[in-house]
């Protein structure tokens, strides 16, 4: 595999073990193709409501996405492009207006579905979508490697094996996006008014953390960047909205009957200002796989025990 160094540095190799393991550290998730493909519904059913501050979010990161990977000189004419769990395919969409070729791939036959629909639309012939499994995709349709592979918040680059394969598909560039950051204001203001500090955050960054330390550690050097946006949705259901602020207060060891009234007044500003705002931050980590050196963290001459 691409991280099974042979490392003659004793405290370099034990890094490299330590990012290895907390890379491949996974939450239990049971996720299927039924469950993705009922989440391409839900998707549908909020686009016919017309979302315009949902379909403007994407839209800031698709110009960012591209923005950055034209820095980098990641995208040209001459480029074959993969998206690794392209979801509805916007991004391969995007892609495919700086590009000579652009594919993608998702477990989803729905998500694939919707973005056939969605090419056709657009009248693109430069695009090609597939229902591919990334634990066992289709050697025939991968055989050549693309100039660029992108994966963006997908468990197509789950556990070092999943990255592996993104790997090999890539002839030169690669760029991984994860989740860093998720502040939910109401949640946040109801921590606030009733403890007096932040709200505990929705997701971590190992997987970020661990991925900037094992390229470099391999003799590469990241480019990392971060993008932030508040987006903002509409609550439909406030009693649905009301048990979820209440499990979230149990789960975060604060009493449920000190916090409805807390629940209440927020909720209520919430529903007034048009719905639930949420500040997410995407984490940027590009490689140029061209680029590989030697790299040596350590003093030679240090004798320290990495136990103390």
């Amino acid at each position: 595999m691409f991280f099974d160094l042979n490392m003659d540095m004793p405290y370099e190799a034990s890094d490299l073990k330590h990012f290895k393991q907390l890379y491949n550290y996974q939450r239990p998730s049971h996720m299927t193709a039924e469950d993705w493909d009922l989440r391409a519904k839900q998707r549908s059913i909020k686009r016919a409501k017309k979302n315009s501050d949902s379909r403007l979010a994407l839209e800031a990161r698709l110009d960012f996405t591209v923005d950055f990977l034209l820095r980098q000189g990641a995208l040209n004419r001459e480029y074959r492009v993969l998206d690794a769990g392209c979801a509805e395919g916007d991004f391969v969409l995007r892609f495919a207006e700086h590009c000579h070729l652009a594919e993608g791939f998702d477990l989803s036959p729905a998500m694939i579905d919707e973005a056939n629909k969605k090419a056709k639309a657009k009248q693109l012939e430069n695009v090609n979508f597939w229902v591919q499994d990334a634990t066992c995709l289709d050697e025939s349709i991968f055989a050549q490697p693309y100039d660029l592979v992108f994966a963006s918040i997908t468990p197509a680059s789950n556990h070092l094996s999943g990255l592996d394969r993104l790997i090999r598909l890539s002839r030169r560039h690669l760029l991984l996006v994860n989740f860093v950051r998720a502040e939910n204001y109401l949640d946040e203001a109801i921590h606030q008014s009733l403890v007096q500090r932040p709200a505990r955050q929705r997701f971590d960054c190992h997987h970020h953390y661990a991925l900037m330390n094992l390229f470099f550690l391999a003799g590469y050097d990241p480019v990392i960047d971060y993008f932030e946006q508040i987006r903002r949705s509409p609550i439909d259901d406030p009693e649905a909205e009301r048990r979820r602020c209440l499990k979230y207060c149990t789960e975060a060891g604060l009493s449920p009957e000190a916090a409805l009234p807390v629940i209440e007044t927020e909720l209520t500003s919430a529903i007034a200002e048009g719905g639930l705002k949420t500040r997410f931050t995407f984490a940027y980590l590009y490689i140029d796989l061209d680029k590989k050196g030697r790299r040596e963290i350590y003093p030679r001459e240090a004798d320290f025990s990495l136990a103390k």
